[in-house]
């Protein structure tokens, strides 16, 4: 069982779609498509209903779901750990963010920058819907977007910031996965 076939699973099991999954993942559809026929031939059971537009998954796709997700976390988290015992903070960061979001924190993000030259710090301009899209996929670490209302959501790790009333930034919602940087 492979990492890469973990994260295909999870991608098709998030979107439904083994083209959306791709997508997410900047592969093809065939190579995401052999990475689950792979994972069941090892497994020794079907992960997915295949339907004629979404996949579903089976009961036993559910239950590898619950377990694999833990696992990657765990997995990351360790990583993360690791990294953390030795040296400078250094990494990849990308943030996603709505135009007038970003115009409001770049000077505190070429600040970060500035303190942090090991640190690749991307920013992707996006709109709200992309922006979920991204952080969900795992393709974005940080989010920044308007709501009518102040939002609080969590993806993927339990840390996450909130601006709160009366704030400036109070109508828009932020979330935060755990970062794979290293010390």
């Amino acid at each position: 069982m492979e990492l890469q076939q973990l994260r295909g699973f999870l991608a098709v099991a998030r979107t439904a779609s083994i083209t959306e999954a791709a997508y997410q993942l900047h592969l093809t559809p065939s190579s995401v498509s052999v990475q689950i026929k792979k994972l069941e031939q090892e497994l020794g059971v079907r992960l997915f209903n295949r339907g004629r537009k979404r996949l579903t998954l089976t009961e036993s796709g559910k239950l590898f779901l619950d377990n694999v997700v833990p696992a990657m976390e765990n997995l990351r988290r360790a990583e993360t750990m690791v990294k953390d015992t030795a040296g400078p903070l250094t990494g990849n960061i990308v943030i996603a963010s709505v135009y007038d979001i970003k115009q409001y924190y770049l000077p505190m993000l070429a600040a970060f920058a500035k303190a942090y030259k090991d640190v690749n710090l991307t920013i992707l301009t996006r709109d709200n819907a992309e922006i979920l899209s991204l952080l969900s996929s795992g393709q974005a670490d940080f989010g920044m977007a308007r709501m009518k209302t102040a939002v609080i959501a969590v993806l993927h790790s339990p840390s996450a910031y909130h601006a709160s009333p009366p704030h400036p930034a109070a109508r828009s919602f932020f979330i935060c996965q755990e970062k794979n940087l290293s010390r």
